[in-house]
């Protein structure tokens, strides 16, 4: 996992995300929404330049873990509060539905089996090129949120 982490930490920060943790076998990152519907391609970006070189890489995963891993991702954007806990060990604690509604979405992958799945809230504010192709899944119901979500799933073309 550390390899595996720390290839995609090394691009992070080149497509303006901003990690806020690790979680067992999951990565939470985070971006700023921006004007530019364009500019918010930033994480589905991310996701694909990350899938080439774990590609690259996976002789590498192969002879060192015999193993390749595989990673999903659930999009969303939700307003988020963001505070500083703790007392003696202090660090920054994101509040909100976005971690929630993600959490929710990793459930969804086997039912659907695509890798990344994202909300009608994060669709509504992308613009995407030629480069990307979409398809509506449809509204699934969030029991924890007791709201309906209307998922996508995207997929780049080759």
């Amino acid at each position: 996992m550390q390899d595996f982490f720390s290839d995609l930490s090394e691009l992070i920060l080149p497509y303006n995300g901003k990690l806020y943790q690790f979680m067992g076998d999951e990565a939470s990152i985070s971006w700023k929404l921006k004007k530019n519907k364009e500019g918010n391609t930033a994480c589905i970006k991310l996701f694909y330049t990350f899938h080439e070189l774990i590609s690259k890489k996976s002789n590498y995963y192969s002879e060192k873990y015999d193993h390749v891993s595989e990673f999903k991702a659930g999009l969303h954007c939700s307003p988020v509060i963001i505070s500083e806990v703790g007392k003696y060990k202090v660090e920054l604690a994101y509040h909100g539905d976005m971690l929630n509604i993600t959490a929710r979405m990793t459930s969804q992958y086997r039912n659907f089996e695509k890798p990344m799945l994202f909300s009608q809230d994060l669709f509504d504010k992308l613009e995407l090129k030629e480069s990307f192709g979409y398809n509506n899944i449809g509204e699934t119901w969030f029991r924890d949120n007791e709201k309906y979500i209307n998922l996508f799933y995207i997929y780049q073309h080759t």
